[in-house]
């Protein structure tokens, strides 16, 4: 069995050990839509990858003629350098983007085709490399659709490339393969089936996959539609590996309800695994995007959480995740339109309940979805690619960003917060430090996000008395004023 393990230095801190009252996230968020590629010919698949450093990206689409285009930002997105196409000729592509500290893989395959290759695409490289093949069925099957991420979260000096590729064999039966590259793109795995024996229309095919890590060991996650028995429809069903795709675990469903399920996206930091999906409910025939999600590996899984509730249909959501947040973007248009909106959600890891409210991002322009959208991010930042056209234009690929970075609060200081928790002995007595000039309220959440006390506390300090059937374990404690929560452990 194979294991990988990551130094210290890499992960990510999940606990907030203070809250400073000086200074908090500011952003510039989704304010200028920028054209990346805008030529004659119609442009869609749009395919969006942050590079290492800061401020650099890479986009892809396929054109009018068949050719695969790719430009390049160092100045997040104010300037995009023109790149030579190559001729690839698929009807139907299929393309998808990583990085890791030095490179950009990008695999590129199309529906039906029976291979899918990789390009390695070095940083500041102006020209197209020779293909690498990703996989190849030799004829015995067919590429209906793929996902691809990189572990550079997980580390960063030995990055390795995973792929997932939903294929159709020669007999129709549908079944899941991964492959992986263990050196930065330039050769690949043989593939192992991580799922198969169920069934899928080509209509419905979605995968997605990520990494996450507890301790120090990594977990490869794969998510996949599959139709169930009958007239209920599909359901989103996950796999896992502990040992980089070499055997994989049992199908299991975080979604028991008998709505039709799909479009899964995942994302992973350290231990922590979201699932975004659209799914309909049982008060609209529209589809609404819902997520659920593990703090702790998969162990345990929390209830679904409806993240819309529009009249329209919101449809498939694409997540990732960059310190500490989660980021998600999907569509919204009229049922069986091709056109609409495009929007955005975070989240962050102190408190994965809690989402932001909706940003629309292509105010400018119309999106089509069934022509593509695409996201990606880096160092807490966010950043979009969408196919549309502004009115009487053909389509055209667009740009726009969230870029985070810490600012002065310039609110008045007597407003300021910082809330100070410590427990008194193990007798299930908490001492709060309000450090404010008001009174607050104080909610305290399980690590599932549900709500199991709350109190108020006048400023100084408050000796909380919690409930009594509140068992040990750790818990997020968050004020009304407070940025982010506090993950305190508590011992009775």
């Amino acid at each position: 069995m194979q294991f990988r393990f990551c130094s210290i230095g890499h992960r990510v801190s999940l606990i907030a050990l203070a809250v400073f009252p000086t200074l908090l996230f500011a952003q510039l968020d989704w304010d200028d839509d920028r054209t990346v590629f805008s030529t004659a010919q119609h442009e869609w698949s749009p395919c969006i990858v942050a590079e290492y450093w800061l401020g650099e990206y890479r986009a892809f689409c396929v054109r009018e003629n068949g050719h695969l285009s790719m430009r390049r930002t160092e100045t997040y997105g104010d300037g995009w350098g023109q790149f030579t196409d190559i001729e690839w000729g698929v009807e139907e592509p299929l393309l998808q983007a990583a990085a890791d500290q030095a490179h950009v893989c990008l695999a590129v395959s199309g529906v039906g085709a029976s291979t899918a290759h990789a390009f390695r695409l070095p940083r500041g490289g102006d020209e197209w490399p020779a293909p690498v093949t990703l996989v190849d069925f030799v004829d015995t099957a067919e590429v209906r659709t793929l996902a691809m991420i990189s572990d550079m979260n997980f580390t960063l000096d030995d990055t390795y490339y995973h792929a997932a590729i939903v294929g159709r064999g020669s007999d129709s039966a549908p079944f899941v393969a991964y492959v992986r590259s263990e050196d930065y793109g330039q050769s690949w795995s043989v593939p192992v089936v991580a799922a198969s024996g169920f069934q899928i229309q080509d209509t419905s095919a979605s995968v997605s996959l990520c990494v996450t890590w507890g301790s120090f060991d990594e977990r490869v996650w794969i998510a996949v539609t599959q139709d169930r028995p009958g007239s209920i429809g599909e359901q989103v069903v996950l796999y896992f590996s502990d040992d980089l795709g070499a055997t994989w675990s049992a199908g299991f469903v975080p979604d028991s309800s008998s709505y039709a399920q799909s479009h899964p996206s995942l994302a992973g930091l350290d231990w922590n695994l979201t699932l975004t999906y659209q799914r309909r409910n049982n008060t609209s025939i529209t589809r609404e995007i819902f997520t659920t999600y593990t703090p702790d590996n998969g162990t345990s899984w929390s209830e679904p959480l409806q993240l819309t509730d529009s009249p329209l249909d919101d449809i498939r959501p694409q997540l990732c995740a960059s310190e500490g947040r989660f980021g998600l973007i999907f569509g919204r248009t009229a049922i069986n339109h091709v056109a609409g909106d495009l929007l955005f959600r975070s989240t962050s890891l102190d408190a994965p309940w809690v989402w932001e409210p909706e940003t629309m991002i292509n105010e400018a322009t119309d999106s089509y979805w069934g022509e593509g959208f695409s996201i990606s991010s880096r160092a807490g930042s966010f950043a979009v690619a969408w196919n549309g056209r502004i009115v009487d234009n053909d389509g055209d690929v667009f740009f726009d960003g969230s870029w985070r970075g810490l600012a002065a609060d310039d609110q008045d200081p007597s407003a300021q917060t910082e809330i100070n928790f410590s427990q008194n002995g193990g007798t299930g007595l908490i001492e709060v430090q309000n450090l404010s000039t008001r009174a607050l309220e104080i909610k305290l959440y399980d690590l599932l996000g549900r709500e199991t006390a709350r109190t108020t506390v006048k400023a100084g300090l408050t000796i909380w008395r919690l409930p009594d059937a509140l068992p040990t374990g750790t818990y997020w404690a968050m004020s009304e004023r407070q940025r982010g929560a506090t993950r305190i452990q508590i011992v009775k």
